[in-house]
């Protein structure tokens, strides 16, 4: 049987490193990318390289020595979860400076980790999956947000990144299925994760949270049925809901 491969962006800890287990557990090859990991933190089956994600070119390499090693990418067996994500850290709403007449500059690292580090993942994605040999193509799976489906005033930044992630699967899902290059996206309601501090989650009720067990049957159920592509369902407590987009006001669009 031919080695099943994930490529998993931010797969050490929180999302990501429950799916790596998840599917390192099923037999599969896990290579995680992940700006702090080593050799020794992670389990059998799972190959952990030192990635910023923000870099293109560490991220590309990470993306070439894995089509090196295994030599293909294989549809419906390869998923590459774009889930590295953290939440701004400066208010965006706080512009007093008592001493200065400008405002301190914005924290845009969240745009460059939750959007850009996401196009660049599917892009590196979509061109080694192309490089099958037997035309199978491949499973791109982008973990958004519900943020990315519903306004989040507290962080504007991430929310916009996030409405991006959802954008991106949108328009590379119809144009890539040509290519049996499946695009979908999740996005899931509070998961208790490093993103916040404890005192932050301690603002959200528990009987809100999301179980990451719900989490990963969701991956599983992406990646294994075929003739899942351009959806984007939110996970929310022990259920999911398949999100449509919206339609076109005019038809002649």
């Amino acid at each position: 049987m031919q080695e099943r491969v994930a490529v998993i962006t931010g797969g050490s800890s929180g999302m990501g490193l429950t799916v790596t287990e998840s599917l390192a557990a099923q037999g599969w090859h896990i290579v995680v990318l992940d700006r702090s990991v080593s050799e020794t933190e992670l389990g059998p089956n799972i190959s952990p390289k030192a990635v910023d994600v923000t870099n293109y070119n560490q991220l590309a390499e990470a993306f070439l020595q894995t089509w090196k090693a295994h030599n293909r990418l294989d549809f419906g067996y390869v998923t590459v979860f774009a889930n590295a994500g953290i939440a701004e850290k400066k208010p965006f709403y706080e512009t007093q400076q008592p001493e200065e007449l400008l405002p301190h500059p914005l924290d845009m690292q969240p745009l460059a980790i939750d959007l850009e580090a996401v196009i660049n993942t599917a892009y590196l994605a979509m061109h080694f999956m192309r490089m099958n040999q037997d035309g199978k193509g491949g499973c791109i799976l982008i973990n958004s947000s519900t943020a990315g489906l519903y306004s989040t005033p507290n962080v504007p930044i991430y929310c916009a990144a996030k409405h991006g992630c959802l954008g991106l699967m949108r328009a590379l899902a119809p144009q890539l299925m040509g290519e049996k290059i499946r695009v979908n996206s999740i996005h899931p309601s509070v998961i208790h994760t490093g993103l916040m501090s404890n005192k932050g989650w301690s603002s959200f009720p528990e009987d809100l949270f999301t179980p990451m067990s719900k989490l990963v049957a969701v991956v599983n159920m992406l990646i294994k049925d075929e003739g899942m592509f351009a959806q984007s369902i939110e996970v929310i407590m022990d259920q999911h809901f398949f999100r449509k987009g919206n339609e076109y006001s005019n038809a002649d669009v």
